[in-house]
């Protein structure tokens, strides 16, 4: 299984290289917010990260203002396409609706429009069930995303990653990186854009405990309301003598190097690292269970 890292920073990917220089992210850009960075990671700094896939920009078109939503239509994006998609590992249809009752034939017909063009883009779902999942069996893709909204629950995950697998398409489930929905079943990549919110919005760290086998989120910053955020405070984590051992062994950081304003990157640093070495723990479950990717 790939987990890809949704638009990182591209100083946060330098500096984790020079801590983990065996370590190399999948990583999520989006057409919907391509900067400098997005040209560096594709050039010159390519060797930095493994694979790397193209969103579309339609959850940036939805939240965007209305005035901006001109910057992301299926035009540009077919254009950003014909001299950019060689770029890419992969890239993502323009899947502009994400309501249930009328994406099908909205998003269908922007494939029917790229695939027109001489594209492969990965049609996205955004429901588990009928004419939109009929479609991409009946076309035989080799690669279907399912839309966030349509992972909410765990049973319904394993359901349509089971049903694609089974057809022999490869799945990719957008925003869901649970170690409870992703252990078990076939999945083919993933991604997340809560490492890095997890880090500036709420100062945490993000932590495997060994002891109880899942995740603990930490927050750094002692300030305020922190402690009443859910999760840890630094200071009181019942395991901080781990926890601080495991960020000097890998980062050579310690309780103030993840504070103030370098705080936010090296949080960064630390969550990006952490969803690497679950992305690891998954795939070694995969390969037990016998799953081919």
């Amino acid at each position: 299984m790939r987990l890809y890292f949704a638009t990182p920073k591209l100083n946060v990917i330098r500096k984790l290289a020079k801590k983990q220089p065996d370590y190399k992210p999948n990583i999520l850009l989006s057409f919907g917010s391509i900067n400098a960075d997005t040209h560096s990671l594709l050039g010159t700094a390519r060797s930095l990260s493994d694979s790397i896939i193209l969103d579309s920009g339609t959850w940036t078109l939805h939240e965007c203002k209305e005035e901006n939503r001109y910057k992301i239509t299926i035009e540009k994006y077919e254009k950003y396409l014909e001299s950019s998609a060689n770029k890419y590992d992969y890239y993502f249809n323009f899947d502009e609706s994400y309501e249930e009752n009328h994406a099908f034939e909205i998003n269908s017909g922007h494939q029917e429009r790229l695939e027109a063009s001489g594209f492969k883009p990965i049609y996205v779902l955004h429901s588990t069930s009928g004419e939109e999942v009929d479609y991409c069996l009946e076309h035989k893709y080799e690669y279907v995303a399912v839309g966030s909204s349509s992972l909410t629950q765990k049973d319904e995950t394993e359901k349509i990653v089971n049903l694609l697998y089974e057809n022999d398409i490869k799945a990719h489930l957008f925003g869901c990186t649970k170690y409870s929905y992703l252990e078990s079943i076939p999945v083919f990549s993933c991604d997340s854009a809560s490492w890095t919110k997890v880090a500036n919005m709420e100062d945490t760290i993000l932590y495997w405990n060994q002891h109880d086998e899942r995740q603990d989120k930490i927050h750094c910053d002692t300030k305020g309301n922190a402690c009443e955020k859910g999760g840890y405070c630094y200071p009181k984590y019942p395991y901080k003598a781990e926890l601080e051992q495991y960020l000097w062994d890998n980062f050579e950081f310690i309780h103030r190097d993840l504070m103030g304003i370098p705080g936010t990157d090296n949080r960064r640093i630390v969550n990006m690292f952490y969803y690497m070495e679950l992305e690891k723990r998954i795939n070694e479950i995969h390969v037990k269970l016998g799953f081919p990717w």
